[in-house]
């Protein structure tokens, strides 16, 4: 089986969890192409709740341009070789103030399921 995901990483959590939140902007069971440095653009995307117990009803939608920063494979074995999947994802890097708008659009909307979220390289000064 296979399954493409197109994502773009962003600096923000839900609230006690341990991992960033990736806005899935598209998944698809083919290879759309997209290879590094390709310019897109995205319209209407929108996190999607169900990837987290936590539901979360009507998240703002955004468009924006990004650039396709890396494609990543992964092959998760199953019982037999039907049961396996090949994954794709492929990584979309938003600029940073169109990042760090989408961060506060989520953050004011639903102040109390997430946060910020931290890679070591980027915290800020205290």
């Amino acid at each position: 089986m296979f399954e493409c995901y197109v994502v773009v990483f962003l600096p923000l959590r839900y609230k006690g969890d341990s991992e960033n939140l990736n806005l899935v902007v598209a998944k698809y069971d083919f290879d759309p192409g997209l290879q590094e440095h390709d310019l897109v653009r995205v319209e209407n995307a929108c996190i999607d709740p169900n990837t987290k117990e936590i539901k979360v009803q009507g998240l703002p939608k955004v468009s924006f341009d990004a650039h396709v920063s890396r494609r990543r494979k992964h092959v998760i074995s199953g019982n037999s070789s039907e049961s396996s999947i090949f994954r794709l994802f492929i990584d979309l890097d938003a600029e940073a103030g169109k990042r760090s708008e989408i961060v506060s659009a989520l953050k004011n909307y639903a102040s109390d399921v997430f946060e910020d979220f931290y890679l070591p390289w980027n915290v800020p000064p205290e």
